[in-house]
């Protein structure tokens, strides 16, 4: 619409009392600064639309990287709690382990348990899968009954160490 106000005031509009020779007369030359000005406005909010675009789209790329990441670090912090105490696993998170190259710590009274349920591997290829997860989890469930009496506060809890072995 804007382009036939244009073509319409060029074709229509003389102005012959300000137009002298080799000069557009003044109703043109304002249709084409309005024409340039149209176009620059357009090109403009073109260009607006496009970044606000693109900005949205880099902010949901950021969250969803930062969530990845906040699940990656929970995954890490849980497997390397697996493999270690909590308290260790934090003081090698902190900036006191980049001093030590070992960590020790002197305890009285400690005793290490391995437990393994002998033949189980038959016991598994004879029975059926349920009755082998039901066992496994009333062995364990009942060691973690124990371990919350207050008198075994102070235990670490069990560790995967082999595909049968629990420390």
């Amino acid at each position: 619409m804007t382009v036939a106000v244009i073509v319409f005031d060029i074709l229509f509009h003389t102005d012959s009392v300000f137009q002298t020779e080799g000069t557009m007369s003044l109703s043109v030359l304002g249709s084409v600064y309005t024409g340039v000005m149209f176009v620059a406005l357009v090109y403009f909010c073109r260009q607006v639309e496009f970044m606000n675009r693109l900005n949205f789209l880099l902010k949901d790329q950021c969250r969803t990287e930062a969530r990845l990441s906040e699940n990656s670090a929970s995954l890490n912090m849980k497997l390397l709690e697996n493999i270690l105490p909590s308290h260790v696993a934090e003081y090698f998170l902190t900036d006191q382990a980049k001093d030590q190259e070992l960590y020790s710590e002197s305890h009285e009274n400690v005793c290490i348990m391995f437990a393994s349920i002998p033949n189980f591997k038959e016991f598994y290829q004879e029975s059926a899968a349920r009755q082998c997860i039901e066992l496994l989890n009333n062995i364990i469930a009942k060691f973690d009954q124990m371990l919350l009496l207050p008198e075994f506060s102070k235990v670490e809890k069990s560790k995967l160490l082999e595909v049968h072995t629990w420390l």
